[in-house]
């Protein structure tokens, strides 16, 4: 009987504990001021937009070549934190805490109370959780909390001994979270991979360790697909707005079949020589213009000379070079060339001087839609719809009828592959995976803002936060001796963690040889979640190479 009492003593130390260490973190973000990007049209600035439109009872706003490019989820939660009156930054630290609970909370039997509170200061305090891009309009900080709500339900969902109930229940809830996640970033198929590796581990160690029966096989198959009706339901609500407001029932009109039809029509001729990360080259478009009448109406607005997209290396480099880019365009370019383990962005770079202008592929898709808005086709999402499906249809025709070079018919916003990119890509995966777990990309000091008085004002109405001043500013001594302080905790990282991950990756796989070590529902969990990094890993290496 004094066994209980001194459980609950050291139960409520741990806990208290583990609000000194919430708070120590809190601490060091209480003054954190959101950084404006007024001028970014297609991410910042648009989530904003969109979230006004939401918070005034419009849905999306009025209907134009950016209204659908993005999923919807990150400018509804914007709207809903400016409905509650919480201020954005302090409710997507928030939402990360509560990420972080839940996963401890799912590792707690296998870690033990010292053990899960250990887990938890770790994952807690993640140098990319309080990096500078936290304190911006930007989806990746709810993203990867919600992705980790995603492994923390999937886990509680094929814990043994569960009943049916509760993993009913909890398939609901991660199908909630899975549909939120899925409609946040366009590239969230990322994380079928790991759910896929849990399910078929789930089945097999049902079958083989607790020796379940073809009816109880198929009652845990059934339980596996529930958290598809919630996100099936989540993505038709917002294919169904779309359709009651815009007319097309899609959720983000760059994935439509429509639209990857007519970029996929685009990126099937054959270019005279191939430029990295060129989708279209300037060749390519000459010989469109010549047998496509619809793709000869954007001729006017694609090949303006010295336009922002067409030549947008060009004044990028030349800006950097004058030192008149703002810190964190300049900031972008240095990482993005220091970490180019493929080379392909460092020559495009060096030779920006002397190479003509061209459209690169970070650009590609903004300047093409920007182009269709601009010939007047962007006014509806019906109008929009017809004229890309009879772009499309005029490409593949002048290909059957061997007007051009082409290769197979696709798809696809995705370059076609090619062999020449296997070498580079490997490369890059491993320096992607190195990056991840090196932490080595983020940077502390919080950025000056960007934009015009109104755009300014937009976002503090919005976000309810206080603004960072536009223009140089010195940081306090106080504020100085918090971003040292995650610094100094990202520099530990940095230090650890690499030694820490290629250790347990290696006993990860020594473990592959074990019968008994491979059924483990843990093996099962870290195997799913090694497999969707990889995957990751693999998509930003392909999309680097090719586009970005």
């Amino acid at each position: 009987m004094r066994a209980l009492p001194e459980m609950r003593c050291k139960l409520l130390a741990l806990f208290l504990i583990g609000c000194a260490v919430v708070a120590v973190k809190f601490s060091l973000l209480y003054d954190q001021k959101l950084s404006v990007l007024g001028d970014d049209r297609y991410d910042s600035r648009l989530f904003i937009d969109l979230a006004q439109a939401i918070s005034q009872g419009q849905w999306l706003g009025s209907y134009n070549e950016r209204s659908l490019i993005k999923g919807p989820f990150y400018p509804l939660w914007i709207a809903a934190m400016h409905h509650l009156h919480v201020p954005l930054l302090k409710a997507q630290h928030g939402l990360y805490l509560v990420a972080c609970g839940a996963t401890a909370c799912t590792v707690a039997r296998a870690l033990g109370t010292f053990g899960t509170l250990v887990f938890f200061a770790v994952i807690w305090f993640n140098p990319a959780s309080t990096a500078f891009h936290t304190g911006m309009v930007m989806r990746e900080y709810v993203s990867a909390s919600l992705a980790m709500l995603v492994v923390a339900f999937s886990l509680l969902l094929f814990r043994d001994g569960t009943s049916v109930r509760y993993r009913l229940c909890r398939g609901i809830f991660l199908g909630l979270f899975l549909g939120a996640f899925w409609l946040t970033r366009e590239e969230s198929v990322w994380i079928l991979p790991f759910y896929t590796v849990m399910v078929i581990h789930f089945l097999v160690r049902q079958r083989y360790v607790c020796k379940s029966s073809i009816k109880d096989f198929l009652k845990n198959l059934f339980l596996a697909l529930v958290p598809f009706v919630p996100l099936a339901t989540c993505i038709a609500s917002v294919a169904w707005l779309n359709q009651v407001h815009y007319g097309i029932a899609e959720t983000v009109e760059i994935k439509s079949k429509f639209f990857r039809d007519a970029y996929g029509a685009l990126t099937r001729v054959k270019p005279q020589e191939l430029k990295p990360a060129v989708p279209v080259p300037r060749d390519v478009r000459e010989r469109l213009y010549a047998v496509s009448p619809s793709f000869r109406e954007l001729r006017p607005f694609l090949e303006k000379e010295d336009s922002t997209w067409t030549c947008a290396i060009h004044h990028l480099k030349r800006h950097y070079d004058a030192g008149a880019l703002d810190d964190i365009s300049a900031q972008g370019i240095e990482l993005l060339l220091e970490h180019d383990a493929s080379g392909v962005w460092r020559g495009i770079w060096e030779r920006a001087d002397s190479e003509p202008c061209d459209i690169y592929g970070p650009f590609f898709v903004w300047a093409f839609r920007e182009a269709v808005a601009s010939a007047g086709y962007h006014r509806s999402a019906i109008e929009a719809r017809a004229y890309y499906e009879r772009l499309s249809r005029e490409i593949h025709a002048a290909c059957e009828r061997n007007e051009l070079p082409c290769g197979p018919a696709r798809s696809s916003l995705a370059p076609a592959w090619r062999w020449e990119f296997l070498s580079p890509m490997i490369t890059m995966f491993g320096q992607v995976i190195h990056l991840a777990v090196s932490h080595k990309v983020f940077h502390y000091e919080p950025t000056v803002s960007r934009g015009d008085t109104v755009s300014i004002e937009l976002y503090r109405n919005m976000t309810r936060e206080e603004i960072m001043p536009t223009g140089k500013t010195s940081l306090t001594s106080g504020k100085n001796l918090r971003i040292a302080s995650l610094e100094r905790s990202a520099s530990l990282y940095r230090t650890v963690f690499p030694w820490l991950f290629y250790a347990a990756l290696g006993l990860h796989l020594l473990f592959c040889f074990f019968k008994k070590a491979v059924l483990d529902p843990f093996w099962g969990f870290a195997t799913a979640i090694l497999t969707s990094c990889a995957t990751l890993a693999a998509i930003l290496a392909y999309v680097h190479i090719t586009s970005f």
